[in-house]
């Protein structure tokens, strides 16, 4: 607040500008130091974004089965292209408001010695008009060649093996952007306005990857097997990645590691698997962006690391009786950063973080759900109900802040009332449970002179939804 107070007396000393006031837009009144019971100040972007997307994609599939001395093989060969026109234009303006439920907007004004307001730093609660602007049209053209076979070896035995060659042929147009002064002497919103240069930068890149797996599942007796599977993949860069004025330099395709096995049980009463299993994301793009609270401009910044997990995964299913059966998963993992460093400019100077070791945030270590069925008047009324349960996880990538683990109970019922006929309710988050299902990272939010405050996406609240289904 500090800075915006200088560059509102500087800006309206000519007036009498003497400190600025934080008031209500509808009303004038102040906004006290302890309104709604923090006092806090949330600085938030207003967004319109159109991305309009035409896309024809094609595949072409040959395939054949082989019996052969040893086993038989179920091969196939594919050729899938895709091209697409795209455009993408997004502005984001800048505005306060007070932290409460139904947040109404705040001005802050520039007032004399007399606490008459001679100016405003906001324009009805905007404060930037115009905080980042981007323009971009182009399209791009996808051709991908596959092969895979299954080869069943004896009726126990199962191997399977594909690989799998892409190129992505990205081009078009992003517009420049820059800063005008609207003219209006009455507010400093419109003083730093981002808008098209009218300069456009041509980019056409070329990108070609492949990835391959190979499995195999064992069934040593009729009710139980091992099985396992590693896969070397990718995921080439899109188009999207280039939606923005400053086009990005060493943009690479993300290498994709993944290993799994585990043993299963099937029986005509349940079921049970148990997987470990392994990840790793090489070159993973990192993008923070959050509002520099001095120029208030929507900063984006663009990191490149590593991220691997491991962990085991527990599926079970029992089913007693005919009319009920209940299902449940367990998921235990270990995900951490490699090869991430985080830059920051402290007191002018560059200052280099490593995360490695880390959490990637908004990763939670363990998860789980047990889902309860219960089928009756003939599998005429199916109830369904949940129980999830999702552990804590960290809301930045420095690990600095927990968000707490939360669970949440879940229920529906259908019944078919004809054979034409069928009505439903649905009922979310029953018990109203707060939770926090995803961190704000880097954001900011001014006015927190004391504690942490940080900004996180909460999970929505009790809902019941109902609805008919008629056929016809």
């Amino acid at each position: 607040m500090s800075s915006v107070r200088a560059n509102a007396v500087k800006a309206f000393a000519g007036r009498g500008a003497t400190d600025v006031r934080l008031v209500y837009n509808d009303d004038g009144s102040a906004y006290g130091a302890n309104a709604n019971g923090n006092g806090l100040v949330g600085v938030n972007t207003f967004q319109s974004i159109q991305n309009p997307i035409k896309e024809t994609m094609g595949l072409i599939e040959l395939g054949h089965v082989y019996e052969t001395g040893i086993g038989r093989h179920d091969v196939k060969l594919g050729l899938y292209g895709t091209t697409a026109d795209w455009a993408h234009d997004r502005n984001d303006g800048v505005g306060l408001t007070e932290v409460a439920p139904n947040a109404r907007l705040l001005d802050i004004v520039a007032v004399n010695a007399g606490g008459q307001v001679v100016g405003r730093v906001t324009d009805t609660g905007i404060q930037r008009y115009e905080a980042r602007f981007a323009h971009s049209y182009g399209g791009y053209e996808d051709v991908a060649f596959y092969i895979y076979d299954e080869w069943q070896v004896t009726p126990k035995l199962r191997v399977d093996g594909g690989f799998r060659y892409e190129t992505i042929w990205i081009h078009g147009y992003s517009e420049g952007v820059k800063s005008f002064n609207l003219g209006n002497p009455d507010t400093l919103a419109d003083d730093n306005v981002l808008y098209g240069s009218g300069v456009f930068n041509r980019f056409d890149p070329k990108f070609s990857d492949h990835s391959y797996t190979i499995g195999a599942n064992w069934q040593f007796i009729p009710e139980a097997g091992i099985f396992g599977r590693y896969t070397s993949t990718y995921r080439l860069p899109q188009i999207g990645q280039y939606r923005d004025n400053v086009l990005p330099t060493g943009i690479r395709s993300q290498s994709i590691e993944q290993a799994e096995a585990g043993v299963k049980f099937q029986k005509p009463w349940g079921s049970l698997y148990a997987t470990l299993f392994y990840n790793s994301f090489k070159d993973v793009q990192f993008t923070n962006t959050y509002i520099d609270p001095a120029s208030l401009r929507i900063v984006q910044e663009i990191n490149y690391g590593d991220v691997s997990t491991t962990g085991v995964e527990l599926e079970a299913n029992l089913k007693p009786v005919r009319w009920f059966d209940v299902s449940a998963t367990a998921t235990y993992q270990e995900p951490k950063f490699k090869n991430y460093t985080y830059n920051t400019i402290v007191a002018g100077a560059p200052v280099t973080t490593s995360f490695d070791g880390n959490r990637p945030s908004s990763m939670p270590k363990v998860m789980a759900s047990i889902r309860p069925r219960v089928s009756l008047i003939g599998g005429r009324l199916r109830v369904l109900g949940e129980w999830r349960y999702e552990g804590d996880k960290f809301n930045d990538d420095s690990n600095l802040v927990k968000l707490p683990a939360f669970s949440v109970f879940n229920a529906s019922a259908e019944l078919d009332v004809t054979q034409n006929v069928t009505v439903q309710v649905k009922g979310t988050n029953l018990s109203n449970a707060l939770g926090l299902g995803q961190g704000g990272g880097q954001q900011l939010v001014p006015g927190a002179a004391d504690g942490a405050v940080i900004l996180a996406r909460p999970i929505f609240g009790r809902a019941v939804q109902g609805s008919v289904l008629f056929k016809f």
